[in-house]
């Protein structure tokens, strides 16, 4: 929301997510939110598109397993990448599939995502 706007800096909806939201990432495009909520142990996708008819709306939920604490989205808009207590997923941002568990011995508490040089998983 630009500044000036006389929504800036206003709470203009409430979405009821997972327990505990911890994190969120926006798509580059601006029509998804994603929250990560550790309590549940799952990821939010929320609608943000204003010509949606799921505008403000959970779309979908994906379950992590263990308690996610980090998301990041791609620059290209088409993974995330979450943070979980045993390493990451990273999901496809088109159906929210899980593409690959990727285990790391140790909770991801940051998620860096590829940029357009470096290939990721």
């Amino acid at each position: 929301i630009a500044q000036g706007s006389p929504t800036y800096n206003a709470v203009t909806a409430t979405v009821k997510v997972g327990t505990a939201p911890f994190d969120l990432a926006i798509t580059p495009d601006g029509d998804r939110v994603i929250v990560v909520n550790p309590g549940s142990a799952d990821v939010s996708v929320i609608d943000t598109d204003p010509t949606s008819e799921n505008f403000n709306k959970v779309i979908s939920r994906v379950e992590t397993g263990t308690a996610s604490r980090a998301v990041a989205v791609t620059p290209d808009g088409t993974r995330i990448y979450v943070g979980t207590q045993e390493g990451y997923l990273v999901l496809s941002a088109v159906d929210y599939g899980v593409i690959r568990n990727v285990p790391s011995g140790t909770a991801a508490r940051l998620v860096p995502v590829p940029g357009p040089n470096l290939k990721g998983p």
